[in-house]
């Protein structure tokens, strides 16, 4: 099963918040989940946020919206996605920042194309080697 898992946390050190102001009458988050629902190749999307108290109002608007939410490490991203994907038995993940509304999700669909097109361990968009082709999320 392949699962979006959107990190998503209200603590930020340039504008603390930010996922959850409002653009046309929605938070930036309900418009991520919103365009990342739209992969035909997701089986699911899910909100991956942290312990921190500050957290709760994600979750809380996660369940007001039906939105699978995960609570886990604040510092440790990697094992909050771990968990996550072990949490709703995922087979493979594809990290999303929550922090971009803009998100493609034709991308999502083309980089889990050659992902199941091939043996990889790991796909990305982003190669900083070359240089980005893509924005960074």
């Amino acid at each position: 099963m392949n699962i979006g898992i959107i990190q998503a946390r209200l603590f930020s050190s340039r504008l603390p918040g930010k996922i959850m102001l409002e653009v046309c009458g929605k938070p930036l988050l309900e418009h991520m989940i919103t365009r990342v629902k739209h992969s035909k190749k997701l089986d699911d999307v899910i909100v991956a946020t942290s312990v921190n108290k500050l957290d709760d109002l994600i979750e809380d608007w996660c369940q007001k919206h039906q939105i699978k939410c995960f609570r886990g490490p604040e510092q440790d991203v990697l094992k909050r996605f771990k968990l996550a994907k072990d949490f709703f038995n995922g087979d493979t993940i594809i990290r999303l920042c929550s922090d971009c509304p803009l998100m493609d999700p034709k991308i999502i669909d083309d980089v889990l194309g050659i992902y199941e097109s091939n043996n990889y361990d790991f796909v990305s968009n982003l190669f900083p080697l070359v240089g980005r082709t893509f924005p960074d999320c």
